[in-house]
Protein backbone atom coordinates (compact mmCIF):
# COMPACT_ATOMS: atom_id res chain seq x y z
CA UNK A 1 0.00 0.00 0.00
CA UNK A 2 1.47 3.28 -0.85
CA UNK A 3 1.87 6.34 1.88
CA UNK A 4 0.46 9.62 0.76
CA UNK A 5 2.78 12.31 2.08
CA UNK A 6 1.11 15.59 2.57
CA UNK A 7 3.30 18.59 1.99
CA UNK A 8 3.17 22.13 2.51
CA UNK A 9 5.14 25.57 2.87
CA UNK A 10 7.46 25.09 6.05
CA UNK A 11 6.91 28.76 7.06
CA UNK A 12 2.88 28.24 6.44
CA UNK A 13 2.88 24.99 8.71
CA UNK A 14 5.10 26.78 11.95
CA UNK A 15 2.99 29.82 11.19
CA UNK A 16 -0.45 27.87 12.10
CA UNK A 17 1.63 25.67 14.89
CA UNK A 18 2.65 28.82 17.14
CA UNK A 19 -0.66 31.07 16.33
CA UNK A 20 -2.90 27.94 17.32
CA UNK A 21 -0.57 26.91 20.39
CA UNK A 22 -0.62 29.97 21.98
CA UNK A 23 -4.10 30.03 22.32
CA UNK A 24 -4.46 27.53 25.04
CA UNK A 25 -8.41 26.80 24.58
CA UNK A 26 -8.05 25.93 21.04
CA UNK A 27 -9.21 27.92 17.70
CA UNK A 28 -11.39 27.42 14.85
CA UNK A 29 -10.52 27.28 11.09
CA UNK A 30 -12.08 30.80 10.35
CA UNK A 31 -10.17 32.67 13.88
CA UNK A 32 -6.58 30.97 12.44
CA UNK A 33 -7.37 32.28 8.79
CA UNK A 34 -8.36 35.87 10.18
CA UNK A 35 -4.91 35.75 12.43
CA UNK A 36 -2.74 34.70 9.59
CA UNK A 37 -4.27 36.54 7.00
CA UNK A 38 -5.14 33.49 4.84
CA UNK A 39 -8.23 31.75 3.52
CA UNK A 40 -8.80 28.37 4.61
CA UNK A 41 -7.94 27.01 0.44
CA UNK A 42 -4.12 28.70 1.18
CA UNK A 43 -4.01 27.14 4.72
CA UNK A 44 -5.21 23.95 3.62
CA UNK A 45 -2.82 21.90 2.85
CA UNK A 46 -0.46 23.06 6.09
CA UNK A 47 -3.79 22.26 8.22
CA UNK A 48 -2.96 18.54 6.79
CA UNK A 49 0.69 18.12 7.21
CA UNK A 50 0.28 18.84 10.79
CA UNK A 51 -2.54 16.69 11.43
CA UNK A 52 -0.53 13.77 9.64
CA UNK A 53 2.81 14.94 11.34
CA UNK A 54 0.65 14.49 14.73
CA UNK A 55 1.04 18.12 15.92
CA UNK A 56 -2.61 19.49 15.53
CA UNK A 57 -5.99 17.66 16.73
CA UNK A 58 -8.73 18.68 14.31
CA UNK A 59 -12.34 18.71 15.85
CA UNK A 60 -14.62 19.38 13.06
CA UNK A 61 -12.87 22.79 12.20
CA UNK A 62 -11.64 23.58 15.58
CA UNK A 63 -8.18 23.13 16.51
CA UNK A 64 -5.67 22.08 19.56
CA UNK A 65 -2.09 21.09 19.72
CA UNK A 66 -1.55 17.92 21.64
CA UNK A 67 0.13 19.51 24.88
CA UNK A 68 -2.61 21.73 25.07
CA UNK A 69 -5.76 19.27 24.52
CA UNK A 70 -4.45 16.84 26.97
CA UNK A 71 -4.08 19.70 29.79
CA UNK A 72 -7.63 21.08 29.22
CA UNK A 73 -8.88 16.94 29.01
CA UNK A 74 -7.66 16.41 32.26
CA UNK A 75 -10.02 19.65 33.62
CA UNK A 76 -12.45 18.11 31.74
CA UNK A 77 -12.35 14.60 33.15
CA UNK A 78 -11.54 16.13 36.75
CA UNK A 79 -14.73 18.18 36.51
CA UNK A 80 -17.32 14.98 35.60
CA UNK A 81 -15.16 12.80 38.29
CA UNK A 82 -16.31 16.00 40.94
CA UNK A 83 -20.03 15.49 39.88
CA UNK A 84 -19.73 11.68 39.44
CA UNK A 85 -18.71 11.14 42.81
CA UNK A 86 -21.03 13.24 44.06
CA UNK A 87 -23.74 11.31 42.85
CA UNK A 88 -23.50 8.14 42.08
CA UNK A 89 -26.83 7.41 40.95
CA UNK A 90 -27.04 9.43 37.90
CA UNK A 91 -26.30 7.49 34.99
CA UNK A 92 -24.85 9.95 32.37
CA UNK A 93 -23.66 13.58 32.42
CA UNK A 94 -24.26 16.38 30.24
CA UNK A 95 -20.50 17.07 27.95
CA UNK A 96 -21.93 20.30 27.28
CA UNK A 97 -22.56 21.38 30.88
CA UNK A 98 -19.33 19.80 32.19
CA UNK A 99 -16.99 21.99 29.73
CA UNK A 100 -19.24 25.17 30.59
CA UNK A 101 -18.16 24.45 34.31
CA UNK A 102 -14.78 24.64 33.57
CA UNK A 103 -15.08 27.32 31.14
CA UNK A 104 -13.79 25.08 28.09
CA UNK A 105 -15.25 26.52 24.83
CA UNK A 106 -16.46 22.70 23.80
CA UNK A 107 -19.53 22.41 21.82
CA UNK A 108 -21.62 21.03 19.86
CA UNK A 109 -19.95 18.60 16.77
CA UNK A 110 -16.32 20.05 17.86
CA UNK A 111 -17.89 18.44 21.38
CA UNK A 112 -18.72 15.16 19.89
CA UNK A 113 -15.39 14.69 18.43
CA UNK A 114 -13.53 15.51 21.68
CA UNK A 115 -15.68 13.26 23.55
CA UNK A 116 -15.16 10.33 21.21
CA UNK A 117 -11.63 10.68 20.64
CA UNK A 118 -11.82 10.29 24.82
CA UNK A 119 -14.20 7.60 24.58
CA UNK A 120 -11.07 5.89 22.14
CA UNK A 121 -8.68 6.57 25.13
CA UNK A 122 -10.98 4.30 27.12
CA UNK A 123 -12.00 7.45 29.69
CA UNK A 124 -15.28 7.50 29.17
CA UNK A 125 -18.50 5.74 28.11
CA UNK A 126 -20.91 7.82 25.44
CA UNK A 127 -24.01 8.30 24.93
CA UNK A 128 -24.76 10.94 22.33
CA UNK A 129 -23.23 13.90 24.27
CA UNK A 130 -24.03 12.46 27.64
CA UNK A 131 -20.74 11.30 29.06
CA UNK A 132 -19.66 9.10 32.81
CA UNK A 133 -15.99 7.78 33.25
CA UNK A 134 -15.57 4.53 32.92
CA UNK A 135 -13.51 3.75 36.25
CA UNK A 136 -16.56 4.25 38.37
CA UNK A 137 -19.83 2.27 38.65
CA UNK A 138 -22.94 3.03 39.35
CA UNK A 139 -24.30 2.93 42.66
CA UNK A 140 -27.91 1.68 42.78
CA UNK A 141 -30.30 2.22 45.22
CA UNK A 142 -32.06 -0.20 47.53
CA UNK A 143 -35.46 -0.97 45.34
CA UNK A 144 -33.25 -1.26 42.11
CA UNK A 145 -30.86 -3.56 43.75
CA UNK A 146 -33.80 -5.67 44.46
CA UNK A 147 -35.26 -5.73 41.04
CA UNK A 148 -31.74 -6.30 39.71
CA UNK A 149 -31.69 -9.13 41.68
CA UNK A 150 -34.94 -10.22 40.96
CA UNK A 151 -34.34 -10.32 37.09
CA UNK A 152 -30.80 -11.64 36.96
CA UNK A 153 -32.12 -15.47 37.20
CA UNK A 154 -34.25 -14.85 34.39
CA UNK A 155 -31.06 -13.08 32.49
CA UNK A 156 -29.17 -16.29 33.24
CA UNK A 157 -31.87 -18.51 32.37
CA UNK A 158 -30.20 -19.98 28.73
CA UNK A 159 -26.83 -19.31 28.22
CA UNK A 160 -27.12 -17.95 25.13
CA UNK A 161 -30.64 -17.61 23.46
CA UNK A 162 -31.62 -14.75 26.06
CA UNK A 163 -34.77 -13.85 27.36
CA UNK A 164 -35.71 -9.83 26.11
CA UNK A 165 -36.67 -7.56 28.58
CA UNK A 166 -40.45 -7.71 27.69
CA UNK A 167 -40.69 -11.74 28.29
CA UNK A 168 -39.10 -10.70 31.74
CA UNK A 169 -41.08 -8.35 32.61
CA UNK A 170 -44.04 -10.72 31.91
CA UNK A 171 -42.51 -13.36 34.05
CA UNK A 172 -41.93 -11.04 37.54
CA UNK A 173 -45.45 -9.06 36.69
CA UNK A 174 -43.63 -5.77 36.39
CA UNK A 175 -43.75 -3.02 33.73
CA UNK A 176 -41.77 -3.71 30.41
CA UNK A 177 -39.54 0.05 31.24
CA UNK A 178 -38.95 -0.90 34.52
CA UNK A 179 -36.99 -3.95 33.23
CA UNK A 180 -35.33 -1.97 30.58
CA UNK A 181 -34.13 0.49 32.51
CA UNK A 182 -32.71 -2.00 35.41
CA UNK A 183 -30.86 -4.37 32.64
CA UNK A 184 -29.49 -1.08 31.59
CA UNK A 185 -28.35 0.51 35.05
CA UNK A 186 -27.32 -3.08 35.48
CA UNK A 187 -24.55 -2.51 32.59
CA UNK A 188 -22.87 -0.02 34.86
CA UNK A 189 -23.12 -1.54 38.14
CA UNK A 190 -20.77 -4.72 36.10
CA UNK A 191 -23.85 -6.82 36.76
CA UNK A 192 -25.42 -6.80 32.85
CA UNK A 193 -23.70 -6.67 29.30
CA UNK A 194 -26.02 -4.95 26.95
CA UNK A 195 -25.41 -6.72 23.44
CA UNK A 196 -28.88 -4.97 21.71
CA UNK A 197 -31.86 -3.26 23.75
CA UNK A 198 -33.18 -6.60 23.89
CA UNK A 199 -30.72 -9.12 24.66
CA UNK A 200 -28.94 -8.66 27.88
CA UNK A 201 -26.28 -10.69 29.33
CA UNK A 202 -24.02 -11.49 32.74
CA UNK A 203 -20.13 -11.61 32.56
CA UNK A 204 -20.06 -14.90 33.08
CA UNK A 205 -22.21 -16.12 29.99
CA UNK A 206 -20.41 -13.69 27.64
CA UNK A 207 -17.05 -15.11 29.19
CA UNK A 208 -18.57 -18.34 28.75
CA UNK A 209 -19.50 -17.80 25.18
CA UNK A 210 -15.97 -16.23 24.08
CA UNK A 211 -14.83 -19.69 26.22
CA UNK A 212 -16.78 -21.53 23.58
CA UNK A 213 -15.74 -20.25 20.80
CA UNK A 214 -11.84 -19.92 21.55
CA UNK A 215 -12.70 -24.57 22.20
CA UNK A 216 -14.46 -24.50 18.50
CA UNK A 217 -12.11 -22.14 16.47
CA UNK A 218 -8.82 -21.47 18.24
CA UNK A 219 -6.86 -19.01 15.84
CA UNK A 220 -8.68 -19.96 12.58
CA UNK A 221 -11.26 -18.83 10.68
CA UNK A 222 -14.66 -19.31 10.62
CA UNK A 223 -18.33 -18.20 9.65
CA UNK A 224 -20.91 -16.83 11.16
CA UNK A 225 -22.55 -19.75 10.24
CA UNK A 226 -20.23 -22.12 11.72
CA UNK A 227 -20.08 -19.81 15.37
CA UNK A 228 -24.14 -20.26 15.47
CA UNK A 229 -23.43 -23.50 15.51
CA UNK A 230 -21.36 -23.77 17.87
CA UNK A 231 -23.39 -21.88 20.45
CA UNK A 232 -26.02 -23.87 19.32
CA UNK A 233 -28.42 -20.80 18.83
CA UNK A 234 -29.85 -19.19 16.02
CA UNK A 235 -29.13 -16.00 13.65
CA UNK A 236 -31.29 -13.93 15.50
CA UNK A 237 -28.78 -14.20 18.46
CA UNK A 238 -26.06 -14.94 16.81
CA UNK A 239 -25.43 -11.68 14.78
CA UNK A 240 -25.62 -9.33 17.54
CA UNK A 241 -23.64 -11.35 19.70
CA UNK A 242 -20.63 -11.51 16.96
CA UNK A 243 -21.29 -7.35 16.35
CA UNK A 244 -20.55 -6.94 20.33
CA UNK A 245 -17.35 -9.33 20.69
CA UNK A 246 -16.04 -7.50 17.13
CA UNK A 247 -16.68 -4.39 19.09
CA UNK A 248 -15.07 -5.18 22.24
CA UNK A 249 -12.04 -6.54 20.42
CA UNK A 250 -12.56 -10.28 21.02
CA UNK A 251 -13.12 -11.03 17.56
CA UNK A 252 -12.06 -9.79 14.04
CA UNK A 253 -13.90 -9.71 11.19
CA UNK A 254 -13.01 -9.42 7.27
CA UNK A 255 -15.53 -9.60 4.63
CA UNK A 256 -17.39 -13.02 6.16
CA UNK A 257 -14.71 -14.40 7.91
CA UNK A 258 -14.03 -13.90 11.50
CA UNK A 259 -10.97 -14.93 13.95
CA UNK A 260 -9.96 -14.55 17.76
CA UNK A 261 -8.00 -11.98 18.03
Amino acid sequence: MSVILVTAPQNLKESIYRTIAQHRLGMFTADVCDALKKTSQDLGSSFEALLAEGRLHSFAGFWMVPETFDKAAERFLDELRRQQSADLRVVYFDAEAIAKAVDLPWHGKPLQRIVSLLESRGALRIDLLHIRLTDLTLELTPRQVDLLARAMPFVKQNPVNVLSPAEIARALVVPIPAISEILRLGTFADQTIEVTEQMYYSPEQIEAIQQTMLEAFGKREFTASEARQALGTSRKYIIPILEYLDASGFTKRSEDLRTIA
